[in-house]
Order: structure tokens, then C-alpha cells, then sequence
């Protein structure tokens, strides 16, 4: 199991994780397929199995187990949900970061930034040999992953240093992965103020409690953002109207002017990325709006030509204009100044007749004429393309046409149509008499057809198997043209 997250865990716990996983995956199998999903033995899969269980106990359910095994299957109890589901993975995982000795040296190095190998001893009640093999274990995770911060060791001091906004987006990211939000009583003051009004969107909560948790902390210590370069202060002198908060200036634990200006500009420009759902589309129209009076900004500037490029090719109306303007302009200052491409980048698997490698291609052609000052160019026009094409308008080449044929039930035909056009509108699907050219075929019988087109089996419209098949084909076929 090697993800992001397996890094930071012990070999069991990732492997008692996946094992949870493959079970809620595939509900119900055998214990000799279980184990060669997991690359174990039947008997270490049993072990794991009773290790796993043990851990759940430990949870604060009221049910007591999630699973049965008997004669040489497992499968999930029956009547839990999805949502239930993925309050025991969540739980879980939380418990299993908590542990991680690699995740408990982490978190203290990203809080205290400089200590001593005695203390880290003191604190996590490691032996200080242990604590050098855990040291030495988080450079290879660093190195690894490619992480642009580095762990320095002379003799008994320990120091994590790095650029202060990449340090603090791993610090984010990381808290994010363990759902864990960073912070204790001690320097954590009125924190419910940043993410007041969000009290019924517990991740949009979470990431704000995070968010500014990182940024009080650090600022505490005497860790600032200070390479904030003059083009981001103008882009966040634009958002002031809207997302200036008094009562979070007056948090920032920092009495110098020009530090909290840019602490607050950072910390708002962080939240645009990473919690978006807190900006509005009508926030987005005005922003961008406002993008378009600033000048001689290499961000900006480039933004503005791809909005009209992209305009050009796709007749896109002003108000999304203004929206793609607003993504173009907060992604891309993301990607120069806090983005790891190993970490967030997006391989490009997407069909060269896609929206998305159309889009990019436009998009890494305006950053070759400008010879825009980004990592990897290739990465930063995919990642991009990806965000911006869901705004475009759909094209004629992107309709989904749908033919539909009734060998039993003729009298069908009307009300399937009518069905999925209150699913979706005549600019995402339509309908053909014939079966060339047609993207998705439903029938009551066999069709002969291109290894092309889809086919969705429709025999009763009273059955809701067939309307849930329907649905899942016609959707993916949807997906699938867009990129």
C-alpha cells in the first residue's frame, strides 16, 4: 500500500488499513482471495484480521464488530451504510496516525521546528537511539517524496528548515491526511472565529481550525512568511473587500504592520486553494472582475491571455470569463509558490481528442510565449487545463447521443427519454432514431454494434436495477467526452 499517507505509518497499521479497504470494496470473499489482495499468508490475514478487530473495539461504536468470518470467508455485516463505513475508516486512521511514531516525531518537528534529541525523548517517551532511527526514517520519507524541507542534526539539536509556506502546506497537508486538527490549548486562542458559520460543514470547519492553527503557531515562534513577492500582495490588495477579517487580523500574534499583511494575504490565499468551497460563484465573478484592473503582473497578465484564448476558441460568456479569470489567477500563484508536484500533480491520462488535452495544450502554449517561471511546465498546463475546462460551455462534439430500441416494450421509449432529460439537459445528451453515430444504445434485446458504444440492457422501467445501470453507463459516457 503505498500512498501518500503509508509513509507515515507502521507496516501493520497500512497493512490493517487496506485490509479494510479491499473488505468494503468487495463485501463479501474468501479468505485464500483476501490474502492475495493483501500479499500475506492465510495465516498472517487472520492475524491481521483479530489485530484489526482489537482496534476497532477500542473505537467508540455501539455495534461491536463490522464483519463475520466463517468457513474460510468474510464478508461486511449487513445494514451498514456507507456513511457508517466511513466513519470506522476515518476513526481508524485517526487512531493509526496517533500512534505512528514516524507521525508523532513529525508533528512535533512541524510545531516546534527547533529542538533537542532529549527532548523529543522526553516528550514522545522514545529511547534517544530510537529517535535517530525515526529522524533518519522522516529524511528518506523527505527524499522520497520529493518534500522541500530538510532535517538538520548537530549533535544533540535537531532543526526543520526549508521556505516557510512550503513548511506550512506539508504541515496542512499531512493534518489533512490524519483528519486530525493540529493544535492544543497552549497556543491555540479563539480559533472558533475563522471558521465561524461553518459549524455544519465539519470538513470545511476542520480545514479552517487547521489552517489558521499552522499560521498562529508558527508566528508564535517567530516563523514569518517574508518572500511574499510584490505581484501576490496586488492580486490580495484585490481581495481585501471581500475577505479582510478584523477579527483575524487582531489573532495574528504579530504586532509589525507590514508581517501581518503578509500573513493574512498568505493565509487568505491558502484558504481560496485548499478549503474553495468557502468562495462563492458570485465572489468569483466579482474577484475576477477585479483582476482584469491590475497591471504589469506576470500572474494576471498571463491569466488574461488565457481567459481570452480560451474565449476565442469557446465563445465563453463574461461572467465565466471572470470565474476562470479568478481560477487562473489562485492556481497558478499556487503552483509557484506552494505547490509539490509530486505530491498534488495529476498524470496526464486523458484522451488526446479530450476537453482537458485540448485546454492544455492552449494553456502550455501561452506559458512557452511568455516563459512563465514555473516548476514543471508540462504538470503546471495539466493541472490547470484540469481545473478550467468544467467551465467551459459544452460543444456540439461533447453531446452524448443516446439510440434506444424496444423489442417487447416499444411504448418505453418516451418515457426513458423523458426520464434522462430530467437528468440532464439537451446540451449534455440527445437522441438519434438510428443506431450509427449513436455514443450509448439501450435495448430489451441483443444489438449488434461498434466496440465504441456503449450498451445499457433496459427491459422495466419499474425496475430500478435497470434505471441505476442506465444512469451509471450514460454518466460515464458523459465523463468520458469531457476528459
Amino acid at each position: 500500500m503505498d500512498t501518500f499517507s503509508s509513509h507515515y505509518l507502521t507496516k501493520k497499521q497500512s497493512e490493517m488499513l487496506k485490509l479494510f479497504t479491499v473488505l468494503v470494496t468487495e463485501k463479501y470473499l474468501s479468505l485464500n482471495k483476501l490474502s492475495v489482495e493483501l500479499n500475506l499468508t492465510m495465516y498472517q490475514t487472520k492475524i491481521l484480521l483479530v489485530e484489526l478487530e482489537e482496534n476497532f473495539e477500542q473505537l467508540d461504536f455501539t455495534f461491536s464488530s463490522f464483519f463475520l468470518l466463517e468457513k474460510g470467508t468474510i464478508g461486511l455485516i449487513e445494514g451498514f451504510n456507507q456513511e457508517v463505513l466511513l466513519q470506522v475508516f476515518v476513526n481508524l486512521k485517526k487512531k493509526f496516525f496517533n500512534e505512528s511514531p514516524y507521525f508523532q516525531l513529525l508533528l512535533y518537528l512541524l510545531k516546534h521546528r527547533k529542538t533537542r534529541v532529549v527532548d523529543i525523548s522526553d516528550k514522545l517517551m522514545f529511547s534517544k537511539s530510537y529517535c535517530y532511527k525515526l529522524i533518519s526514517r522522516l529524511k528518506d520519507i523527505f527524499q522520497k517524496q520529493k518534500i522541500p524541507i530538510t532535517i538538520h542534526s548537530n549533535f544533540e539539536s535537531i532543526s526543520l528548515e526549508g521556505n516557510e509556506k512550503s513548511i506550512r502546506t506539508y504541515h496542512y497537508l499531512v493534518q489533512v491526511m490524519a483528519y486530525n486538527v493540529f493544535a492544543d490549548s497552549q497556543t491555540r486562542v479563539n480559533i472558533d472565529l475563522v471558521g465561524d458559520g461553518y459549524g455544519s460543514l465539519k470538513t470545511t470547519k476542520v480545514k479552517h481550525d487547521i489552517l489558521f492553527s499552522i499560521l498562529e503557531n508558527a508566528v508564535s515562534r517567530g516563523y514569518l512568511v517574508q518572500d511574499l513577492e510584490k505581484e501576490a500582495l496586488e492580486i490580495f490588495d484585490n481581495m481585501k473587500e471581500l475577505y479582510e477579517d478584523d477579527s483575524l487580523t487582531k489573532l495574528i500574534p504579530t504586532r509589525n504592520i507590514e508581517d501581518r499583511e503578509k500573513e493574512i494575504a498568505f493565509f487568505y490565499f491558502c484558504r481560496q486553494l485548499l478549503i474553495p468551497e468557502t468562495t462563492s460563484k458570485r465572489d468569483k465573478i466579482f474577484l475576477g472582475e477585479k483582476f482584469k484592473r491590475i497591471s504589469s503582473n506576470e500572474i494576471v497578465d498571463f491569466s488574461i491571455d488565457v481567459v481570452e484564448t480560451l474565449s476565442n476558441k469557446y465563445n465563453i460568456k463574461p461572467e465565466v470569463e471572470n470565474v476562470i479569470l479568478y481560477e487562473s489567477v489562485i492556481n497558478s500563484w499556487a503552483y509557484k509558490n506552494i505547490y509539490f508536484e509530486n505530491l498534488k500533480g495529476m498524470a496526464n491520462q486523458h484522451s488526446p481528442d479530450s476537453r482537458i488535452h485540448e485546454v492544455k495544450n492552449l494553456v502550455l502554449k501561452i506559458v512557452e510565449n511568455r516563459d512563465l517561471k514555473v516548476g514543471d511546465r508540462q504538470i503546471f498546463a495539466n493541472k490547470l487545463a484540469y481545473i478550467l475546462s468544467y467551465y467551459l460551455p459544452i460543444q456540439n462534439s461533447e453531446t452524448v447521443i443516446i439510440a434506444i430500441s424496444m423489442l417487447h416494450h416499444p411504448e418505453y421509449v418516451p418515457v426513458i427519454q423523458n426520464k434522462l432529460l430530467t437528468i440532464f439537459n439537451r446540451k449534455i445528451i440527445n437522441f438519434t432514431s438510428t443506431i450509427e453515430g449513436a455514443d450509448v444504445l439501450v435495448s430489451d434485446g441483443i444489438l449488434f454494434h461498434e466496440e465504441s458504444q456503449d450498451f445499457a440492457f433496459f427491459r422495466d422501467i419499474h425496475n430500478k436495477n435497470h434505471w441505476d445501470n442506465l444512469n451509471t453507463v450514460v454518466q460515464a459516457r458523459i465523463i468520458a467526452k469531457l476528459g
